[in-house]
């Protein structure tokens, strides 16, 4: 009889760790579904870090190239046209990059520079003469 009632304790701590060992699987199984959905979020935040730092840097090229326009201007105003010559070649070399043909915006300095290129030379005639 105490065979028995041994191999009936058994059979109960071996249900017992079944279920256990079972629990424990969907609690993995659980916390592995976490971790995947949280790596899939810290994979997004990370490309929309790389997109964001891509933009802000376009930005800061956009201003730099905005400040050697007006400092082209400045120069004409005051009649550096050696500096103005240089600005206007710095902003043309920059707007023949491909990356700004889609800022239309870009499209007025352009034609600024059409005509500021114009200015310097007749000003640089003027000098000459």
């Amino acid at each position: 009889m105490d065979c028995i009632n041994n191999v009936k304790s058994v059979s109960e701590d071996l249900k017992l760790a079944g279920e256990l060992i079972k629990s424990g699987r969907k609690k993995i199984n659980g916390a592995s579904e976490v971790i995947q959905s949280g790596a899939i979020k810290i994979k997004a935040l990370q490309q929309r870090r790389e997109k964001l730092d891509g933009i802000s840097e376009t930005i800061r090229s956009l201003k730099a190239l905005k400040d050697v326009h007006r400092a082209m201007l400045s120069s004409i105003n005051t009649g550096e046209v050696g500096k103005a010559a240089d600005y206007a070649r710095s902003v043309l070399t920059c707007l023949k990059n491909d990356s700004y043909e889609e800022f239309s915006a870009l499209h007025k300095i352009g034609y600024s520079m059409q005509k500021s290129i114009i200015t310097i030379r007749q000003k640089t005639d003027k000098a000459i003469l």
